[in-house]
């Protein structure tokens, strides 16, 4: 089945792609594990990367979509939306579904989205030499990912 992707869409994948390996390189070269990587695109049109933080403590760790998001707050103000975030993760072997948000970030995601966000996973795979990046991409509507999310009680 043929993946129906916007423009928009297919211009973070086609940069996914070419980040991906990238982003894992750095990593790796830093003595770090090429863990989750997220892209997050704005309805600004710019596209913002974000990769896990593992520390010692555990609740301390942040997750890739996190990162990625706290980007484009932070070049874009409060008032940024995401109109797409990609995720992908390395898999040991081709697999028919990729990565998918923790709850935190299904909230995260839909505090900092709109009903038309959208959720693009892959995984990408080493095959010999080379990488398989996005085999298998799906795509998910954000609000459905998180149909009923946390909401602040007013004690008024």
């Amino acid at each position: 089945m043929k993946l129906d992707l916007t423009k928009d869409e297919k211009r973070l994948v086609a940069y996914a792609k070419k980040k991906t390996l990238l982003n894992c390189k750095k990593r790796k070269s830093n003595g770090l594990c090429d863990q989750l990587v997220a892209f997050v695109l704005s309805e600004s049109g710019k596209i913002y990367d974000g990769v896990c933080f593992e520390s010692e403590l555990p609740t301390t760790n942040i997750c890739g979509e996190a990162h990625a998001i706290a980007n484009m707050m932070m070049a874009e103000t409060k008032v940024a939306k995401i109109k797409s975030i990609l995720v992908t993760s390395p898999f040991p072997r081709e697999t028919d579904k990729g990565p998918m948000p923790c709850g935190k970030c299904r909230h995260t995601i839909h505090e900092f989205g709109t009903p038309k966000t959208t959720v693009l996973s892959g995984a990408f795979v080493k095959k010999g030499k080379d990488w398989i990046i996005f085999s298998q991409l799906d795509k998910y509507n954000a609000f459905k990912l998180y149909p009923n999310p946390y909401v602040q009680t007013k004690w008024d």
